[in-house]
């Protein structure tokens, strides 16, 4: 449990300096939530819908009335895997 909080708690931090800063509370709005005993979800609670969106980039209308596609700015996958390849490692330790 205490390696799990704190990789959790690590991935927030990280999630909070690689967010973008240009939407404002965004990246002030990572947190974690424990569901369970052993389950602990790291999520964005102010600004959810915008993960996906600057993850993955969007369809954006300009003035002139055409489209065109913003890129992805990658910030939740390489939390996720560094977390991925962490947790275990450390549990290993304690081992």
């Amino acid at each position: 449990k205490r390696n799990i909080d704190r990789v959790s708690k690590e991935s927030v931090q990280k999630l909070k300096n690689t967010s973008p800063v240009k939407t404002g509370s965004y990246a002030k709005g990572w947190g974690t939530k424990k569901q369970g005993d052993m389950d602990v979800v790291v999520h964005n609670r102010t600004d959810y819908p915008l993960t996906h969106l600057l993850e993955n980039g969007h369809v954006i209308r300009n003035k002139k009335g055409t489209y065109g596609r913003t890129h992805g700015i990658k910030h939740i996958a390489p939390v996720e895997e560094w977390a991925a390849d962490e947790l275990p490692r450390r549990i290993m330790e304690d081992i």
